[in-house]
């Protein structure tokens, strides 16, 4: 897929910070993670300063901007710009994530990262996806959630 790349870095292990980067000198957005279970995933600011929340509620992940919801995923779908797409998140600990068109065209492919100093995943999206930055944050919001519960045991 040809496309934009952003990478998203877990930083530091007590209290970790998450960056959404573009390969820009600043972060496109940080992310700070909360308690999970009914109510707040967590917040991501983006460098403009506009923030966006996620929520879990019974399943279903949202993630609202200035109190419009941009997003909704459960199950194998997600909803953003009044239509739905086929989203497959790994819920294992993977890492992974894809989104794509009715047709199965790529607009979001999440895989891990190398590691160590290099970014936890990196993101490739289609032109052609709605709120990629919204789409994105949910699936990360997901993905962080599982990891976090993976090492919890």
């Amino acid at each position: 897929m040809e496309s934009p790349r952003w990478s998203l870095f877990v930083v530091g292990r007590r209290r970790p910070q998450v960056l959404l980067s573009d390969g820009g000198e600043d972060a496109l957005a940080e992310l700070q993670l909360r308690g999970g279970g009914r109510g707040s995933l967590g917040r991501a600011t983006e460098r403009d300063g506009r923030r966006f929340d996620a929520f879990l509620d019974g399943g279903e992940v949202r993630v609202e901007c200035a109190g419009r919801v941009l997003v909704r995923a459960q199950g194998e779908e997600l909803t953003t710009g009044g239509r739905t797409y086929p989203w497959k998140a790994d819920l294992e600990g993977g890492r992974t994530a894809s989104l794509t068109d009715d047709d199965g065209t790529p607009l979001l492919q999440i895989e891990p990262g190398p590691g160590g100093d290099g970014p936890w995943i990196t993101i490739a999206w289609s032109d052609h996806l709605p709120s990629p930055l919204a789409v994105t944050l949910a699936t990360c919001f997901v993905l962080l959630r599982v990891d976090a519960l993976g090492r919890r045991g």
